[in-house]
């Protein structure tokens, strides 16, 4: 079959536009390919540095409103040694520091240590007067006493607090309130003490 020229002209000019649609194709087969390829190593960029960006933001903010870690020491009246730290501290003040989780130590004249541990505390008046809230354990004398609050005069080593229970190897001690004095050396609980020995006792955890 012959073709006239003008069919010819419109056969060669199909095969052009039926060559430029085929490139088409395959550069966006290509570029597909190429997307899918490298769009993941994108992404996991991305977040790595979304993520190092909000890390260095919480570092800011904790380096300039909080102290990580924090530990301090110093001597009472009598020139015996106490430690405090803590997971952080805040300064909210000139005069007061608050202390996420704190414990510490302190060493009385008579030789025995007092260990210290609660949820939260406030250090206030130059490192000399702290506070404890939530879940208060103080381990002294073979007891561990347990309370809500409490509060210890690090200058004079005197802890004393409110409603508490107390362990100790003569049994269970519950009490409206409690103190610790550095010169005799003694937990006294006070308003209605009770003691109820280990022979009675049926749950001895706190």
């Amino acid at each position: 079959m012959t073709r006239t020229p003008k069919a010819l002209k419109r056969a060669l000019k199909y095969q052009k536009r039926l060559s430029i649609l085929k490139l088409f194709i395959i550069g966006g087969v290509c570029l597909t390919v190429f997307l899918i390829i490298l769009m993941p190593y994108y992404f996991d960029h991305k977040n790595s540095a979304l993520q190092e960006n909000k890390k260095n933001e919480v570092q800011e903010k904790i380096t300039e409103k909080q102290i990580l870690e924090p530990h301090f020491e110093g001597v009472d009246e009598k020139n015996q040694p106490y430690h405090i730290k803590a997971q952080y501290a805040t300064q909210t003040s000139e005069e007061q520091i608050d202390l996420n989780y704190p414990e510490g130590e302190l060493l009385l004249t008579n030789g025995e240590k007092i260990g210290i541990k609660a949820n939260s505390g406030v250090l206030t008046s130059q490192n000399k007067h702290l506070d404890l809230k939530g879940n208060v354990k103080l381990d002294y004398a073979q007891c561990t006493v347990v309370a809500h609050e409490a509060h210890a005069d690090l200058e004079t080593k005197k802890v004393e607090g409110g409603k508490v229970r107390s362990l100790c190897p003569e049994g269970v001690i519950n009490a409206g309130a409690f103190s610790v004095d550095q010169d005799r050396g003694i937990v006294t609980y006070k308003e209605r003490p009770h003691l109820v020995l280990h022979g009675n006792v049926k749950d001895r955890s706190l």
